[in-house]
């Protein structure tokens, strides 16, 4: 027969288990708080599906107080977006296997966020799947990188396409204007005056071709200097924004090789541009171009919304850039000049 505890005995006990409450506690609470610290996104799920802990980068993402977030399914806390992440998390919990690397979008209070997801099972002592836990990282200036770099490769094509045409067109009323004139050398052949005439169609094609060739290399350099500013204005905004955000390993990889990429891109092009053209900061070039076409600083002022004193110093720091040291020197006038 079983002998029954003491009355000291049962408080010593109630007392150990009171302990082990307050330990339990106190080692929940730190473990929140070093969640809480981590700029990655944390959370776990039951076997429901149900959330049940998340660290403060989840609660900001989608801009719900713990209150709201806790006890909640994912298609309750992301009803736009949460049928595939309900499907990768079925799948960790059924296989029993964690599953890495998962793109997910989501809504949050600034719009639509892009994020690299991990989930992994989490078992009893039994070894049964009772949740899971998982983390995410933002990677959403990465993906408007790419989307940018996608733009501006398609505005290019369009371009490309676009001068190709009319090149052909060009060429097209070219090849027809040398067969009039062979049609008119031909109908003068005999003639007294066919050597004049031969010379006069000669010098006239010479002229056609000049003028096709310089349209050409015109075109040509136009299409250039647009991928060269499209790619610094539009895409390496972006990129700068990306590299100094919170990468792991793998994500400066892409970075790096993205900007790797871009440079490759533009250096065939950069090289032949005016050296005072890559000296110049984008709002500079912006400001050196009106200045050109004759605008007042008030009037630049008012393009770009930026005070008369402002576009005074821009001016002064072109002047620097590209050399010109006499202050009576006329900035648009030294500008035509080199363009």
């Amino acid at each position: 027969m079983t002998k029954k505890p003491s009355y000291k005995e049962l408080q010593q006990r109630i007392k150990e288990l009171e302990k082990e409450a307050v330990d339990y506690k106190r080692s929940k609470e730190e473990l929140q708080t070093i969640l809480n610290v981590v700029p990655v996104i944390i959370f776990q799920k039951d076997r429901d599906g149900k959330t049940i802990r998340t660290n403060h980068a989840f609660d900001t993402m989608i801009g719900l107080s713990k209150e709201e977030i806790i006890g909640k399914t994912t298609d309750e806390l992301f009803p736009e977006h949460g049928k595939d992440m309900i499907k990768d998390d079925q799948e960790v919990m059924e296989l029993g296997k964690p599953k890495l690397d998962i793109i997910e979008h989501y809504d949050s209070p600034e719009g639509t966020r892009w994020a690299r997801t991990g989930k992994a099972p989490l078992k009893d002592k039994k070894g049964n799947v009772v949740g899971l836990i998982g983390y995410a990282a933002d990677i959403t200036a990465q993906k408007q990188a790419e989307e940018a770099l996608k733009k501006a490769h398609d505005e290019l094509e369009r371009r490309v396409q676009e001068r190709t045409a009319k090149l052909a067109q060009a060429n097209k009323e070219l090849q027809a204007e040398i067969a009039e004139r062979k049609r008119a050398e031909q109908a003068l052949k005999g003639r007294g005056k066919v050597l004049k005439i031969k010379t006069r169609n000669l010098e006239e094609v010479n002229t056609a071709l000049r003028v096709l060739l310089k349209r050409r290399d015109d075109d040509k350099k136009e299409l250039e200097e647009n991928v060269f500013f499209n790619v610094k204005e539009l895409i390496v905004p972006y990129l700068e924004k990306l590299k100094t955000s919170e990468l792991n390993e793998r994500q400066r990889a892409f970075a790096d090789a993205l900007e790797s990429n871009l440079k490759d891109i533009i250096s065939p092009f950069s090289q032949k541009l005016s050296y005072w053209y890559l000296e110049l900061t984008p709002t500079e070039i912006q400001v050196a171009n009106l200045v050109k076409h004759g605008k007042t600083t008030k009037e630049i002022a008012g393009f770009l919304n930026l005070s008369s004193h402002t576009i005074e110093v821009h001016r002064k720091n072109i002047r620097g850039k590209i050399g010109i040291k006499n202050k009576k020197a006329n900035l648009r006038t030294h500008l035509l000049s080199i363009q």
